[in-house]
């Protein structure tokens, strides 16, 4: 029973002090009086007793008809109640017979109550949130489909729950899209600032559904009530009948799901025209709900025919207690609606504070009752949501990879490279037991070829293309070519066991399955997925959700591995039998899809990613990174020199009070992930008379090495240089300089790193340089002669610091 004012129940006045036969004026022993709604009166209406404390009376329904006793009298004081669910007026007709049956007299319109409220309908409260959607969600577009095509099985459409769902293995054609109302229009009523369009333009009949649903938090949400939702709609075409249906989401741990279909509606044509839905939502009753119930749900769904084509729209969506007729829509304030909208879709926390956090930004929130995600409000700030830093190539500064571009030859060299700073092309290992051989010659560099800004929302300039250039990988190993991306344990403690995100923009030239790989650093749990190049040569969008990882295996949470992602570029030998799980344990035939293609297969193949982004949550919500500054920061945490891609940089040290020496120390900006090595790039020389930096100064550059090349700590002797490679052989060395226009040989004779203090090295190179007579080699651990003492010299070096994974 609705709960109702209990200064609505007033005593019956008495009908009769003894109820008496109208044709022998006896009492009317175990006679009967009936009760039904004056307006109605085949509907009964109930009268009650009066218990409980004044305080907090109880108001308990009598049996309808009452018997009378056996004087003709009520046995007890009988309470009339003669409004209605919402506080109108409704009396009552009485009907009272003898214990045969047979009628003895009437009153309507009992009791004769004075009506001094408003009876109109209340229509300032609306239950459903984004009723006029003001606060819209276009449907994402990869660009490989229409505009507003729906590709997952769940869409989210606007704040407030709206949602466009249908089966998982659906092949139907649907496009949801707005028609926004720039201008005062008459039709539909109430100037709405938009409304839906959902259409149909291939119909799968054996589907099982298709939904437009608004989702309420707390499955109890109005449980048992009378209500009224009305809307406005039209089709074009041919008038198309909907159901309405209430779906009944119980939560973790509570009952199944239960579906009620609780109304039908034909949508007519031209117009937009009112629906009103007068129904009871299912009361709950006997069934389990989850521990926290907002952790369960009610959905609203207005259930479309799945065997034939349609296109109509809808807007102001009132939904009220009580059954009443069509009304007119209320008048809305801009921050009336988007604050009831913004409020509705917010993920409440759980009383314990278990789940904390977890409203705290756009995206962010898996709602577990749908397995879907809505943007949420944000309630506090956050620099950045992507866990990928430098996936954007036009900001990333390459400082890896001289002149943007490392050309590889991969059959007799390492198997790792380093390419864009944070990511690396790995290569099967050199391994006698991992036939056939590698065989892939060919680049990674920077690509002007990128998505366009009307794709992406972003400005991208360069993307990483892997191109196969000189020779192509035709044969198949046992462990693949990847590109990969380490994210650090730091990082990686945000997001372990939650579900999040993988979404990146792609073009290749080979159409076909590809897979990713993400694993641990122990590299026992793996997690592999794929994703389809539907066109070659187009930039396509791709979004990867991914579940909570497992707690099971070797997971690292500080400065080692957190976890690795895999971009496979080539098949194996041994594919992985079970994909879209987390697998532990793990072997090496479980990081490649048994579907992934090969594009690096033939010469000219290329593939090219840009726009990376991981975040927490299971939807993609568009790319986001750190400002420039604070990326360039980030990235030499585990990278740094002291050159610039474009300028030299060098760095140098005065004239000593020796002059056979020259001490270099470079300067180092970010604290760096520990396991530091320095390396050099390049050696020059200054030559000067005197004094340093006069007019005539010659800086020559006759070196061309990659950064490669190891300074260890403390090492002192001489070794050789190989001139026709223009670097040092080893760790010490020396640097052919142009003098002039005159040749001479430099020998650096001691090379010395300071130790590591406090995780963080302070990369001091301490150099010794002795000229040596051209074409003279000094005999083995002999001391070169010294430097003229009229020649002054500077050493220039570029360093950088390593301290990557």
């Amino acid at each position: 029973m609705a709960t109702v004012n209990d200064c609505q129940y007033i005593l019956a006045p008495s009908l009769q002090q003894l109820f008496r036969d109208v044709d022998t004026g006896l009492p009317l022993a175990a006679g009967t009086v009936e009760f039904y709604v004056d307006s109605s009166r085949i509907t009964k209406k109930p009268v009650y007793r009066k218990t409980g404390l004044p305080s907090n009376p109880i108001f308990i329904e009598l049996p309808n008809p009452l018997t009378l006793n056996m004087v003709g009298a009520f046995d007890e004081a009988v309470y009339y109640n003669p409004y209605d669910d919402q506080g109108n007026v409704q009396l009552y007709y009485i009907v009272v017979k003898n214990s045969q049956g047979v009628e003895q007299f009437t009153r309507e319109g009992y009791p004769d109550v004075c009506d001094n409220s408003d009876t109109t309908q209340n229509t300032s409260i609306n239950y459903w949130e984004n009723p006029q959607f003001r606060l819209r969600l276009d449907v994402p577009n990869d660009g490989t489909v229409t505009e507003g095509q729906i590709v997952d099985p769940v869409t989210p459409l606007g704040y407030g729950g709206w949602q466009f769902a249908v089966p998982d293995s659906f092949t139907s054609t649907n496009i949801v899209t707005f028609e926004t109302f720039s201008q005062t229009i008459t039709d539909p009523e109430a100037h709405p600032p938009a409304a839906i369009i959902v259409e149909c333009t291939n119909p799968i009949a054996a589907e099982g559904f298709k939904d437009l649903r608004k989702e309420f938090f707390d499955v109890n949400f109005l449980a048992g009530e009378d209500v009224t939702l009305q809307f406005e709609a039209l089709t074009a075409g041919t008038p198309l009948t909907c159901d309405l249906v209430i779906i009944d989401n119980y939560g973790p741990g509570g009952s199944p799901t239960i579906e009620q279909t609780v109304s039908s509606f034909t949508i007519n044509t031209n117009t937009f025209s009112k629906q009103v839905l007068n129904f009871t939502m299912p009361d709950n009753a006997g069934q389990t709900v989850s521990s926290n119930a907002l952790d369960s749900s009610v959905f609203f769904a207005i259930r479309f025919p799945t065997s034939v084509l349609f296109e109509c729209k809808f807007t102001n969506f009132l939904l009220q207690k009580g059954t009443f007729a069509a009304v007119d829509f209320p008048d809305y304030t801009v921050s009336d609606d988007v604050s009831e909208a913004l409020a509705g879709s917010l993920s409440i926390p759980n009383p314990d504070n278990s789940d904390a956090g977890k409203v705290v930004r756009l995206g962010t929130v898996l709602r577990e009752t749908s397995n879907i995600e809505y943007p949420q409000l944000i309630l506090s700030p956050l620099p950045n949501d992507n866990y990928i830093y430098g996936g954007n190539f036009s900001t990333n500064p390459w400082a890896r990879a001289r002149n943007q571009e490392r050309t590889f030859d991969f059959a007799d060299d390492a198997d790792k490279k380093y390419t864009a700073d944070r990511f690396q092309l790995v290569a099967p290992p050199n391994d006698t037991e991992n036939p056939p051989p590698k065989e892939f010659d060919g680049q990674v560099r920077r690509s002007s070829d990128v998505p366009s800004v009307i794709q992406t929302g972003v400005n991208s300039i360069y993307s990483l293309e892997v191109y196969v250039g000189t020779t192509a990988q035709t044969s198949i190993c046992d462990v693949p070519y990847y590109l990969e991306y380490v994210i650090e344990g730091y990082d990686w403690q945000n997001l372990a066991q939650k579900p999040f995100n993988l979404s990146f923009w792609i073009n290749s030239s080979v159409e076909g399955v590809y897979s990713i790989a993400l694993s641990n650093d122990a590299g026992d749990t793996v997690y592999v997925a794929e994703y389809t190049v539907i066109n070659a040569d187009t930039w396509e969008f791709k979004t990867i959700a991914i579940p909570a990882s497992i707690p099971e295996g070797g997971w690292a949470y500080d400065i080692n591995r957190g976890l690795n992602i895999n971009w496979n570029l080539t098949p194996v030998n041994t594919p992985a039998t079970t994909i879209n799980t987390w697998i532990n344990p793990a072997t090496p035939n479980d990081y490649v899809s048994p579907n992934q293609v090969n594009v690096l297969g033939n010469l000219g193949n290329s593939w090219k990613i840009d726009l990376i982004k991981l975040e927490l949550g299971n939807i993609a919500t568009g790319y986001s990174e750190l400002e420039y500054a604070a990326l360039r920061l980030k990235l030499q945490r585990y990278f740094e020199s002291t050159y610039d891609n474009t300028e030299n940089g060098y760095i140098t040290a005065p004239d000593d009070p020796s002059p056979n020496q020259s001490q270099i120390q470079p300067l180092y900006r970010s604290r760096n992930r520990e396991y530091q090595t320095f390396y050099y790039y390049k050696a020059q020389k200054r030559v000067a008379q005197s004094p340093i930096n006069a007019p005539g100064d010659i800086i020559i550059d006759t070196s061309t090495i990659y950064p490669e090349d190891n300074l260890s700590n403390t090492v002192a002797g001489l070794t050789t240089f190989d001139s026709s490679a223009a670097q040092f052989v080893g760790t010490l060395g020396a640097v052919t300089f142009l003098d002039e226009g005159s040749v001479q040989n430099y020998y650096v004779y001691q090379c010395s790193m300071q130790s590591c203090i406090n995780g963080f090295k302070v990369g001091r190179l301490a150099a010794i340089v002795y000229p040596i007579k051209p074409y003279v080699t000094p005999p083995p651990n002999s001391i070169p002669e010294p430097l003229p003492n009229d020649v002054n010299f500077l050493c220039y070096l570029n360093l950088f610091s390593s301290a990557e994974f």
